[in-house]
């Protein structure tokens, strides 16, 4: 078994005991089938609103797995390197935020939506992640083809090797 794999078993376990969650689901190369002994790990968890100010994601963290590094990046979200360096990143929100996944739509495709389910108590999530389904953007826009042109062009302008 994958580390990264008994990580998403952890995180599951302690999503479905932690009276504190609502909800938990997972995005990456790991719902997609892709993932290996290089992937990082990704994570939703939605806290209950009462509970939110008072949470303390790195305690809730740090019991998943030992780990080397614990921040929080310019975003505002909590990142790791658990030991065996294996990346983990964890987005933290209270429940009322839940339909952020929503705004997931536009970014990528998402095959198998059932794989991003971790767990629920509130029944929202998995409509939510259904929404997700299907095929993907179109991305190619005469918009987004110009833009990698460029980008290329200037990589060729600059004379650096890619």
């Amino acid at each position: 078994m994958l580390y990264q794999e008994q990580i998403i078993k952890t995180v599951t376990l302690k999503s479905k005991l932690d009276e504190k969650i609502s909800a938990c689901m997972m995005y990456g190369s790991f719902t997609k089938g892709e993932g290996d002994q290089f992937s990082d790990v990704e994570f939703y968890v939605f806290v209950k609103e009462e509970q939110f100010s008072s949470f303390d994601s790195s305690h809730w963290i740090n019991e998943i797995a030992p780990n080397d590094l614990l921040l929080e990046n310019e975003y505002g979200t909590e990142v790791v390197i658990f030991t065996h360096l294996v990346r983990g990143e964890f987005h933290f929100l209270p429940e009322s935020k839940m339909d952020i996944i929503e705004s997931f739509k536009p970014t990528g495709v998402f095959p198998n939506t059932d794989s991003m389910f971790i767990y629920d108590r509130t029944g929202k999530l998995k409509p939510l992640l259904k929404f997700l389904g299907g095929s993907g953007p179109y991305r190619s826009t005469n918009e987004n083809v110009n833009y990698a042109f460029n980008c290329i062009m200037i990589i060729k302008l600059l004379n650096f090797d890619y």
